[in-house]
């Protein structure tokens, strides 16, 4: 009888296995990596190897109504500490001048913050935690918690421990002075967890500089888009968020919701503050890659303005606690990373943002192997793109449309020099075996209706004589199909969730076939870029491209190839490094972790993503990186308004580019190229040379010089300064306008030479 009945419900009981052993292998899937955060066994021995006491320093100093211990002393500094709160300072003994971690005691009673923000003003650090299987966050201090504070001396500092007993929390921080100001370093061991609540985020030095309002004028530097400043005492709006973004952009394997892919990513690790006549800037050297710049107005939490970084530990995201529901948790381990930020005091008189850039900037050529341009007689470059073929999806498949044979190039080319354009760069697109995107990551030989690896050979040959360059712009993070050995399950980057990341191109028309995998960067830099490697010995290019990197960074939660963003970083740099090697010249995505290892940064940010908090958008990373090595923007004729993007790449020394086809854009408005409008060289011969004119005017001896000035002399009208004595005077306004008898034309520009005009 139970054989019968089994019979029966055979088919019943089937579903329900499958069901089951379908949750069972989508639980396995989403548990978090368990095996890559901080080794608990690790950060012990760490704690327990510190030589930790109370003894006091010899020396101390009194400063803002606080007693504090003079721990480290250079020629030209000392490095101070609170005991009570591990609270430091910075006495400059020049001057007399002391920066503190935290605002003096006048201050904190000239402000009415209250309960926890209170206790974080007074340290030199705050926490976010969640308590065993709760996800809302609790925010406490040092001070707050009143840890036991211990200390041992090190090289230049101090380093300083911080146990939170009842809490079960134990963090150790090192301090020291460097020739230009001093660094703060959490090391990857540094905190320790004894109890079952978990950290989720810190904030280190959060108020250091932190200024009352109404106390100076000033304003916070953030690096967003080219540079961004957030003006002092300004009425504060009511209920408005701080300005916190992740640096390098967000976590596309991470996020449990939609980015705003619209938004230019924060490209550099680097924070300020401009108070009155001094100033300072932080550097993320460590950590940066899962940092977060943070900088609040007065008015929001406290009555102080400040900036600093805020340090995930663990990461928000949701797994199935069914097959219909899913349910929101942290990370089990913490992110085990170093973290150390250098922070550059500047003199009085000598801390606006030109000077800030110009630290960084110095700081990139002592710890980057970046170096000034030579400088040469040399043309300026002018950039063109080149779209060759695409793929557009069809009912029977992917149809190929040829947008430009290399014999088409060959004849634009030669058309550009004989106008005047002395020094082209051509990259071009879709060159790959089907046309973009194809079948990537299969991308040789060359596509045969373009001319083929032949065709391209012939026009690379022709070119050189002319002294135009030739060079690839290449994929190198997605796959569109399964072939030449790629394996969306093995090679593919897997999201926080255990899930297989899949993206899709953006695009008007262009949907079916657009969706893509991203691809393990080691398994993409140890397999498919060492393939590609070979071929382009053999094709003997002049240049590549590389898409995708120093673009943005993910981490891959793969069960057997997880990656952290720092890591997907160095793969990235390794594949810049091979790059110039063996091919000599390199472009890439416009991160500030490219720099070193690369030639040219493309798309590079001329605009500020228009928030509300930030009042000012300048040329920081202009300033710092012109002269080092060149950029450009978006191409010329894909501008959201064409005279006002030209004249800002004017103002802040980007070099020109352009995308073109032999056809017109109106024929690829089912491909990957739809977006792209009135790219038909005919159309656009005239523009380009005409454009090439005015950036020669410009900037054509001084494209590969430093920017040593800028500044806004009247509403609208900029100066930038080179190191030549050449300025160059940009006015955004619809009249002429005539200052310092420099005259501009309205929605133009005009250049001096040591105060003259010419």
């Amino acid at each position: 009888m139970f054989s019968r009945w089994l019979r029966k419900k055979a088919v019943t009981i089937a579903v329900v296995l499958i069901i089951m052993t379908a949750f069972l292998w989508l639980y396995s899937r989403t548990k978090p990596v368990d095996d890559v955060g901080v080794n608990r066994a690790l950060a012990v021995q760490f704690m327990n190897s510190r030589h930790l006491d109370n003894t006091l320093f010899p020396e101390t100093v009194k400063y803002g109504g606080t007693i504090w211990q003079v721990g480290f002393t250079s020629n030209n500094a000392s490095l101070l500490l609170e005991p009570k709160t591990g609270q430091i300072a910075i006495l400059n003994k020049e001057t007399g001048r002391i920066w503190s971690g935290s605002p003096t005691a006048s201050e904190l009673s000239e402000d009415a913050t209250k309960g926890t923000w209170s206790s974080n003003l007074q340290s030199p650090f705050i926490f976010s935690y969640v308590k065993k299987d709760q996800v809302n966050e609790m925010l406490s201090s040092p001070v707050g918690e009143e840890a036991v504070v211990s200390w041992e001396r090190m090289d230049q500092g101090f380093g300083v421990s911080y146990m939170m007993d009842e809490l079960g929390f134990q963090f150790y921080v090192e301090y020291a002075l460097t020739p230009d100001g001093f660094s703060v370093h959490i090391p990857e061991h540094g905190i320790l967890e004894s109890k079952e609540n978990k950290l989720t985020n810190y904030e280190i030095l959060p108020f250091f500089g932190a200024v009352l309002k109404g106390k100076s004028d000033g304003y916070l530097f953030v690096p967003d888009g080219p540079g961004g400043l957030i003006t002092f005492n300004k009425d504060t709006i009511k209920n408005i968020q701080p300005y916190s973004y992740p640096i390098y952009g967000d976590d596309r394997a991470a996020l449990t919701h939609s980015s705003n892919s619209m938004r230019t990513n924060i490209l550099y690790p680097v924070f300020g503050m401009k108070r009155g006549n001094d100033g300072f800037i932080g550097i993320m050297e460590d950590g940066q890659f899962h940092a977060t710049i943070t900088a609040s107005p007065a008015g929001v939490t406290t009555g102080f303005y400040r900036v600093n970084v805020k340090i995930p530990l663990r990461r928000l995201y949701e797994r199935p606690s069914s097959m219909s529901n899913w349910v929101q948790t942290y990370e089990n381990d913490m992110l085990a990373e170093s973290v150390k930020i250098q922070y550059v005091l500047l003199d009085e008189g000598q801390a606006d943002y030109v000077t800030m850039a110009h630290a960084y900037r110095n700081y990139l050529i002592s710890n980057t192997g970046v170096a000034p341009l030579a400088h040469h007689q040399e043309e300026p470059p002018l950039f063109l793109e080149a779209l060759m073929s695409a793929a557009e999806p069809t009912m029977m498949g992917d149809r190929l449309i040829v947008a430009t044979t290399f014999k088409q190039l060959e004849d634009m080319a030669i058309k550009l020099k004989e106008a005047g354009v002395k020094n082209l760069k051509i990259g071009i697109t879709g060159w790959n075996k089907g046309g973009y995107p194809g079948k990537l990551p299969v991308r040789f030989p060359m596509e045969s209706a373009i001319g083929g690896n032949e065709g391209f050979i012939a026009a690379r040959d022709k070119l050189k004589q002319e002294g135009i360059q030739l060079y690839l712009n290449d994929d190198y993070q997605k796959a569109f199909a399964k072939g030449g050995g790629f394996s969306s399950s093995r090679d593919g980057v897997y999201d926080i969730s255990g899930r297989q990341f899949q993206g899709k191109l953006a695009s008007d028309w262009y949907a079916e076939g657009s969706d893509f995998n991203l691809i393990n960067p080691r398994i993409m830099n140890a397999r498919y870029f060492r393939q590609a490697l070979e071929t382009y010995d053999k094709l003997n290019i002049e240049g590549i491209a590389l898409g995708g990197v120093a673009d943005f960074v993910f981490s891959d939660f793969h069960p057997k190839n997880h990656m952290t963003r720092k890591e997907t970083a160095q793969e990235f740099i390794k594949m810049m490094d091979q790059a110039e090697r063996t091919i000599g010249y390199t472009m890439v995505g416009p991160d500030a972790f490219a720099i070193g290892h690369a030639d040219h940064l493309t798309n590079f940010p001329l605009m500020g993503n228009g928030d509300f908090l930030v009042d000012t958008t300048v040329p920081f990373y202009a300033i710092a990186l012109h002269g080092l090595l060149t950029y450009s923007s978006v191409p010329s004729n894909q501008r959201a308004n064409p005279t006002t993007d030209f004249l800002k790449g004017i103002e802040y020394g980007a070099l020109p580019s352009f995308i073109v086809s032999h056809i017109d854009s109106s024929a690829m408005t089912r491909t990957i190229f739809s977006n792209f409008y009135q790219t038909r060289f005919d159309n656009m011969e005239k523009q380009i040379s005409k454009e090439y004119d005015a950036i020669h005017q410009a900037l054509g001896d001084v494209w590969d010089k430093a920017i040593t000035g800028h500044r806004e002399v009247a509403e609208g009208v900029y100066e930038t300064a080179y190191e030549t004595g050449k300025s160059v005077w940009t006015n955004y306004n619809d009249v002429a306008v005539n200052y310092e008898g420099v005259k501009i034309a309205p929605m133009s520009f005009a250049v001096t030479t040591e105060g003259r005009q010419r």
